[in-house]
């Protein structure tokens, strides 16, 4: 997995501190999942996205957020996603990315954002 060095420091930052530093913390959360699904075997980068958001939760809560501020951060990264990936749409989550919908991993009632 390559991760920038401002990713790895901000996950650090997390870990050491068990908090948030806004959205900023939830993009590397995100980017650590998502490139962790590709080690998965997830090719498309909008289907590795759709899932970073779901797992990112468990991410942050392994770092020491609570689980409503990693689901929070999560949240605000798939909402903000089609904005953020308007240059860029293979990175664009699928339709059935919401809560029970096709891409819904079902990991609780508490991990899709």
């Amino acid at each position: 997995m390559w991760l920038t060095p401002d990713v790895c420091y901000r996950l650090y930052r997390i870990g050491h501190a068990h908090r948030s530093a806004g959205a900023s913390s939830g993009k590397a959360i995100a980017v650590f999942a998502h490139e962790a699904w590709h080690l998965h075997g997830v090719s498309r980068e909008a289907l590795a996205n759709c899932y970073a958001y779901q797992s990112g939760v468990s991410v942050g809560q392994a770092l020491g957020l609570t689980a409503g501020t990693a689901r929070g951060l999560m949240h605000e990264q798939l909402a903000d996603n089609p904005a953020d990936f308007g240059a860029t749409p293979a990175y664009v989550v699928p339709h059935g990315c919401h809560a029970g919908g096709s891409l819904d991993l079902h990991l609780d009632d508490d991990h899709f954002p």
